[in-house]
Protein backbone atom coordinates (compact mmCIF):
# COMPACT_ATOMS: atom_id res chain seq x y z
CA UNK A 1 0.00 0.00 0.00
CA UNK A 2 1.48 3.78 -0.77
CA UNK A 3 1.78 6.35 1.55
CA UNK A 4 -0.88 8.08 -0.10
CA UNK A 5 -3.39 5.49 0.53
CA UNK A 6 -2.77 4.83 4.03
CA UNK A 7 -3.15 8.44 4.82
CA UNK A 8 -6.26 8.60 3.60
CA UNK A 9 -7.70 5.26 4.99
CA UNK A 10 -7.34 6.64 8.47
CA UNK A 11 -8.48 10.12 7.34
CA UNK A 12 -11.62 8.26 5.97
CA UNK A 13 -13.39 7.35 9.08
CA UNK A 14 -12.98 10.83 10.57
CA UNK A 15 -14.52 12.42 7.29
CA UNK A 16 -17.02 9.96 7.22
CA UNK A 17 -18.42 10.78 11.14
CA UNK A 18 -17.94 14.25 10.09
CA UNK A 19 -20.69 14.05 7.57
CA UNK A 20 -22.43 11.99 9.08
CA UNK A 21 -23.20 14.69 11.58
CA UNK A 22 -23.78 17.72 9.56
CA UNK A 23 -27.41 18.08 8.13
CA UNK A 24 -28.23 17.35 4.70
CA UNK A 25 -28.01 20.89 2.73
CA UNK A 26 -31.30 20.73 1.18
CA UNK A 27 -33.08 19.54 4.26
CA UNK A 28 -32.46 23.22 5.51
CA UNK A 29 -35.18 24.43 3.40
CA UNK A 30 -37.82 23.72 1.47
CA UNK A 31 -38.46 25.99 -1.80
CA UNK A 32 -42.40 26.88 -2.49
CA UNK A 33 -43.25 26.86 -5.90
CA UNK A 34 -45.45 29.20 -7.66
CA UNK A 35 -48.12 28.73 -10.30
CA UNK A 36 -49.44 31.39 -12.12
CA UNK A 37 -53.34 29.94 -12.34
CA UNK A 38 -55.46 29.93 -9.41
CA UNK A 39 -57.79 27.49 -8.37
CA UNK A 40 -61.78 27.81 -7.22
CA UNK A 41 -59.88 26.87 -3.72
CA UNK A 42 -57.09 29.74 -4.09
CA UNK A 43 -59.69 32.10 -5.48
CA UNK A 44 -62.05 31.24 -2.63
CA UNK A 45 -58.65 31.56 0.09
CA UNK A 46 -58.06 34.75 -1.43
CA UNK A 47 -61.18 36.63 -1.32
CA UNK A 48 -61.47 35.10 2.69
CA UNK A 49 -57.27 36.84 2.82
CA UNK A 50 -58.55 40.03 1.11
CA UNK A 51 -61.96 40.63 3.73
CA UNK A 52 -59.36 40.18 6.98
CA UNK A 53 -57.08 42.50 5.25
CA UNK A 54 -59.38 45.19 4.55
CA UNK A 55 -61.35 44.49 7.47
CA UNK A 56 -64.62 44.40 5.73
CA UNK A 57 -67.65 42.54 4.69
CA UNK A 58 -69.44 42.10 0.96
CA UNK A 59 -68.53 41.03 -2.10
CA UNK A 60 -65.09 40.96 -3.47
CA UNK A 61 -65.41 39.19 -6.64
CA UNK A 62 -64.10 42.57 -8.36
CA UNK A 63 -61.00 42.66 -6.06
CA UNK A 64 -60.21 38.81 -6.46
CA UNK A 65 -60.38 38.95 -10.19
CA UNK A 66 -58.34 41.52 -10.84
CA UNK A 67 -55.25 39.82 -8.10
CA UNK A 68 -55.79 36.34 -9.62
CA UNK A 69 -54.52 37.97 -13.03
CA UNK A 70 -51.63 39.13 -11.07
CA UNK A 71 -51.39 36.40 -8.30
CA UNK A 72 -49.19 33.52 -8.63
CA UNK A 73 -49.79 30.37 -5.75
CA UNK A 74 -47.92 28.20 -3.29
CA UNK A 75 -48.92 25.65 -0.85
CA UNK A 76 -46.91 24.31 1.77
CA UNK A 77 -47.47 22.83 5.26
CA UNK A 78 -46.07 25.74 7.94
CA UNK A 79 -48.28 24.58 10.70
CA UNK A 80 -48.12 20.79 12.93
CA UNK A 81 -52.18 21.00 13.41
CA UNK A 82 -53.10 22.91 10.01
CA UNK A 83 -52.68 20.97 6.35
CA UNK A 84 -52.73 24.03 4.33
CA UNK A 85 -51.25 27.10 3.90
CA UNK A 86 -51.48 29.60 0.93
CA UNK A 87 -48.85 31.74 -0.25
CA UNK A 88 -50.12 34.72 -2.93
CA UNK A 89 -47.63 36.70 -4.69
CA UNK A 90 -48.80 39.82 -6.45
CA UNK A 91 -47.04 41.10 -9.63
CA UNK A 92 -47.51 43.39 -12.64
CA UNK A 93 -49.87 45.34 -10.08
CA UNK A 94 -47.59 48.10 -9.38
CA UNK A 95 -47.70 46.70 -5.94
CA UNK A 96 -43.69 45.83 -6.48
CA UNK A 97 -40.86 47.18 -5.38
CA UNK A 98 -36.76 47.08 -4.18
CA UNK A 99 -38.08 44.49 -1.44
CA UNK A 100 -40.27 42.20 -3.75
CA UNK A 101 -43.96 42.31 -4.72
CA UNK A 102 -47.20 41.96 -2.02
CA UNK A 103 -46.83 38.94 -0.67
CA UNK A 104 -50.25 37.46 1.48
CA UNK A 105 -50.12 34.45 3.41
CA UNK A 106 -53.04 32.48 4.72
CA UNK A 107 -54.09 28.94 6.49
CA UNK A 108 -57.15 26.90 5.99
CA UNK A 109 -58.07 25.95 8.90
CA UNK A 110 -60.31 23.35 10.28
CA UNK A 111 -63.68 25.20 10.45
CA UNK A 112 -62.87 25.73 6.28
CA UNK A 113 -61.52 29.01 6.13
CA UNK A 114 -58.48 31.29 5.45
CA UNK A 115 -57.24 33.03 7.64
CA UNK A 116 -54.38 35.72 7.15
CA UNK A 117 -50.90 34.57 8.76
CA UNK A 118 -48.88 37.24 6.94
CA UNK A 119 -48.72 40.55 4.78
CA UNK A 120 -45.34 42.23 3.68
CA UNK A 121 -42.87 41.95 0.57
CA UNK A 122 -41.64 38.75 -1.12
CA UNK A 123 -40.27 37.46 -3.99
CA UNK A 124 -40.53 34.64 -6.25
CA UNK A 125 -36.95 33.85 -6.02
CA UNK A 126 -36.80 33.12 -2.33
CA UNK A 127 -39.78 32.03 -0.73
CA UNK A 128 -38.81 29.17 1.12
CA UNK A 129 -40.17 27.23 4.41
CA UNK A 130 -37.36 26.85 7.08
CA UNK A 131 -36.66 23.81 9.63
CA UNK A 132 -37.07 26.28 12.79
CA UNK A 133 -40.19 26.10 14.32
CA UNK A 134 -41.81 28.58 16.85
CA UNK A 135 -45.44 28.23 18.07
CA UNK A 136 -45.84 25.00 16.40
CA UNK A 137 -45.29 26.94 13.03
CA UNK A 138 -42.19 26.64 10.67
CA UNK A 139 -39.82 29.75 9.89
CA UNK A 140 -40.25 31.78 6.37
CA UNK A 141 -37.87 33.69 4.05
CA UNK A 142 -39.43 36.04 2.08
CA UNK A 143 -36.76 37.25 1.35
CA UNK A 144 -35.93 37.95 4.86
CA UNK A 145 -36.67 36.04 7.86
CA UNK A 146 -39.76 35.49 9.38
CA UNK A 147 -41.18 33.66 12.57
CA UNK A 148 -44.70 32.90 14.05
CA UNK A 149 -45.14 34.52 17.32
CA UNK A 150 -48.08 32.80 18.22
CA UNK A 151 -50.63 34.39 16.61
CA UNK A 152 -49.30 35.97 13.14
CA UNK A 153 -45.91 35.95 11.48
CA UNK A 154 -43.38 38.88 12.35
CA UNK A 155 -40.37 39.66 10.95
CA UNK A 156 -37.12 38.71 12.85
CA UNK A 157 -34.81 41.88 11.58
CA UNK A 158 -35.93 45.58 11.29
CA UNK A 159 -34.66 46.52 8.84
CA UNK A 160 -36.95 44.10 6.72
CA UNK A 161 -39.80 46.17 5.60
CA UNK A 162 -43.00 44.82 7.14
CA UNK A 163 -46.62 45.17 6.82
CA UNK A 164 -48.33 45.03 10.51
CA UNK A 165 -52.50 42.66 10.02
CA UNK A 166 -53.29 43.56 13.26
CA UNK A 167 -56.25 46.20 13.03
Amino acid sequence: MNKTWRGMSRAAPVLIAFALLLPPLKAAAEAVHLADVLSTDDEKCLSELLRHYYDYPGDHSADVAELSRSAKVGRATLSRHEPQAYIFLFHNIGWCGSAGCLLFIGEKRKDRHCHLLYVSDGSEHSIDVLRKWDHGYRRLYTPCEARFDGRQYQQIRQECPTIDIQR
